[in-house]
């Protein structure tokens, strides 16, 4: 997997699957730098968050990506929600308490680890960021754990308390639904409403004035929570199907 090393939303992206993609890119891409070539890992992608104290570790959340983090710029959709607690999120946590004991645990700081779950069941670690998460992520765990990550981080480097995690008995999801060349915000209207999950949201300027670029831009930021993640679910898929710009 060929990627920039400055970019955002995985634009400029190529999954090179042959020896002849490889030619083929390296062709392309002669006497360029700024590249970074990973390898290419197949399973479901999640992501896992704690804060650091000076040593001591808090979990925060483990959530999950509803399918892969590429084609924002052909008009797919992106997401995200927060898991329950099962073996699996336990898994996670313990997870990403050993790559912070690997890099390192002094100071205070919020861990932001993305890991890929591949076909035998292992955790495969992705990418580590001493940061708070994007997206909608922060405000995941506002709703889930009642801690917002990008508040926390601030609060730690200005060295100020922040609160414990506390789970809140709620599931959360977010939608970043694209915004194509040529199209403009179009109310979802009764569609929305239907919704049983309480839900916020938020379009970009962009969306609303109409995408002039080349390719898809983030339109609009959708957040969902719900007590039950069934419905949770249920109302994601409604929301990912709705007609969001036209």
């Amino acid at each position: 997997m060929a990627k920039p090393r400055q970019e955002a939303n995985s634009r400029g992206i190529t999954i090179l699957r042959t020896p002849q993609d490889v030619r083929d890119w390296l062709a392309a891409h002669d006497g360029e730098t700024g590249w970074q070539v990973d390898e290419f890992v197949d399973g479901t992608l999640h992501h896992v968050n704690a804060l650091v104290r000076d040593g001591r570790i808090t979990p925060v959340q483990v959530g999950r990506y509803l399918g892969p983090l590429l084609g924002l710029d052909a008009g797919r959709t992106l997401g995200g929600a927060t898991e329950q607690e099962s073996p699996f999120t336990a898994a996670a946590h313990e997870l990403n308490e050993r790559v912070i004991h690997a890099l390192g645990s002094r100071g205070s700081f919020v861990v932001h680890t993305e890991f890929a779950r591949n076909r035998d069941g292992e955790l495969v670690v992705l990418e580590v960021a001493g940061r708070a998460p994007g997206a909608l992520v922060s405000e995941l765990a506002r709703l889930h754990a009642g801690v917002n990550l990008e508040v926390a981080n601030l609060r730690m480097q200005a060295g100020l308390p922040v609160p414990e995690p506390v789970g809140q008995d709620v599931q959360a999801a977010w939608l970043w639904p694209p915004v194509m060349p040529g199209t403009r915000f179009r109310e979802p209207g009764p569609d929305l409403s239907g919704l049983k999950s309480s839900y916020e949201v938020h379009v970009r300027r962009a969306g609303r004035e109409g995408n002039q670029s080349g390719g898809g831009l983030i339109g609009a930021s959708v957040l969902l929570w719900h007590r039950d993640s069934g419905q949770l679910a249920d109302d994601v898929e409604r929301a990912r199907d709705l007609t969001w710009f036209s």
